[in-house]
């Protein structure tokens, strides 16, 4: 009875350690074949152009629109408190983006590693880039 339980509890142990070894074969296989994923990032130049602004307004006297002026490449923006946003518009956008949102932390964890994985099948980014 012993050798069965001490059997066991061994099968346990590698078990545990083959899966934390193939893990940190895993991450370090990701780091070794993109080095650039372990490297920090270049400041980004111009990033203030890429904010949109706001359309230009012009109004009378009493507040009244006049003329909007929107920008031919950014098209036209104005700001929305989210409580002028419908609710099924909210949805759908969380649907469509991130249909786990209500319950992961900000990292959908299942998805990066689904997308690692797919990308790791087709030797290029497929998915989540």
């Amino acid at each position: 009875m012993r050798k069965r339980a001490s059997r066991v509890k061994r099968r346990i142990i590698l078990r545990i350690a083959m899966g934390i070894t193939s893990a940190l074969t895993l991450w370090v296989g990701i780091f070794l074949w993109r080095p650039s994923y372990a490297l920090p990032l270049p400041p980004i130049q111009g990033k203030e152009d890429l904010r949109a602004t706001p359309s230009s307004l012009i109004l009378d006297r009493q507040g009244r629109l006049i003329y909007e002026i929107i920008s031919p490449q950014q098209g036209m923006h104005r700001p929305v408190p989210l409580s002028e946003i419908p609710l099924a518009l909210q949805q759908a956008v969380i649907a469509t983006e991130d249909a786990s949102f209500y319950e992961n932390p900000g990292i959908d964890l299942r998805g990066i590693l689904r997308a690692v994985w797919i990308n790791l099948r087709y030797g290029q980014v497929v998915s989540g880039g």
